[in-house]
């Protein structure tokens, strides 16, 4: 837990910055575009200037939130005071091209990964939170600022994603009694539910569709593994944003304790992994491959053929499995 006086020293140095820059890790989740969009409708509520911005494109299914369209995937000429870095257990994960940048500023570290590096100026960090965007929660309210019903959608969201609906093992009763003043303040859950998980393209159908009836299966069934190609995203006019999820569906199969998915973009394959089982450590699993992230859920990118990529994992995972 972060003592009440931290919140109180960021929010402080927050009210006396004219420009602040919030940045997210690329590839953007729920929570990492919820709390940098709930901050920045925060600060501008107390005449900060506020610019967003990250490496890669916001996933569509997020476009209904408040300031999503303001993301910005490269820096402008212009100078701020300093960066808020949201869900960044590594600097690096804002992209390489933002790293200097940052380091130029003082930083002030808003994240939950039980590997955060402590980079900031100032780190809010706590990995008993179920997401960062729970900690933007209480900056906010540190802040002085009136949550808004857009405030309080884009944490909702936050919350929503990075529990998977409240399933998750980090969903513990400060989540939903802080879901429950988000949706007392304005915040609409069928509405996030709409956008979030049921608008699906007919392009996503087909793609799970293949690679959910592809699915292999590692150490007695314990492992899933889903493969998406490059080749498969092309036949169906889809895109990597239309893979979100797909991990989970791996995970929800009888016996399996955990799911690897293997996404194939530009030069690279990105691997998503996740686990039903609070007792295999997968940020450990990505660590090794230079990646990171919770227990239960962790990624990486490796340039790696997808043979070799997927032997050296399996080895790793079969350690972790029969441990």
């Amino acid at each position: 837990m972060i003592p009440s006086e931290d919140f109180r020293k960021v929010a402080h140095f927050l009210k006396n910055q004219q420009k602040v820059a919030i940045l997210c890790h690329y590839n953007p989740d729920g929570d990492a575009v919820g709390a940098s969009l709930a901050l920045r409708l925060a600060l501008k509520a107390l005449g900060v200037d506020v610019a967003l911005f990250n490496q890669s494109k916001i996933p569509k299914r997020f476009y209904f939130l408040s300031g999503a369209e303001e993301f910005q995937q490269s820096l402008s000429s212009d100078s701020f005071d300093c960066c808020i870095v949201c869900d960044c257990g590594e600097l690096e994960r804002i992209g390489e091209s933002f790293v200097e940048f940052a380091n130029g500023l003082d930083i002030v570290n808003i994240d939950h990964h039980h590997s955060n590096e402590q980079f900031g100026s100032f780190n809010l960090v706590d990995p008993t939170a179920s997401s960062t965007s729970i900690i933007a929660y209480n900056l906010i309210d540190a802040l002085g600022v009136e949550i808004t019903p857009d405030i309080a959608t884009c944490l909702l969201v936050g919350l929503t994603t990075d529990t998977g609906s409240f399933r998750f093992p980090n969903t513990d009763p400060t989540t939903f009694r802080a879901a429950a003043d988000l949706m007392e303040k304005g915040a609409d859950l069928s509405e996030i539910c709409r956008n979030v998980y049921e608008s699906k393209s007919l392009a996503s159908v087909k793609l799970w569709a293949e690679a959910l009836g592809n699915v292999q299966f590692q150490f007695d069934g314990k492992v899933a593994e889903l493969v998406v190609s490059k080749e498969m995203l092309d036949r169906y006019g889809a895109s990597l944003d239309d893979v979100e999820g797909l991990v989970e569906e791996g995970r929800n199969i009888e016996n399996v304790d955990i799911s690897v998915l293997y996404k194939q973009d530009e030069g690279l394959w990105r691997v998503s992994l996740r686990s039903s089982d609070t007792k295999h450590d997968l940020s450990k699993i990505a660590t090794c491959f230079g990646g990171g992230g919770h227990k239960a859920a962790a990624a990486f990118r490796s340039s790696l053929a997808l043979d070799e990529l997927q032997a050296k994992l399996r080895e790793k995972l079969q350690k972790e499995i029969t441990c």
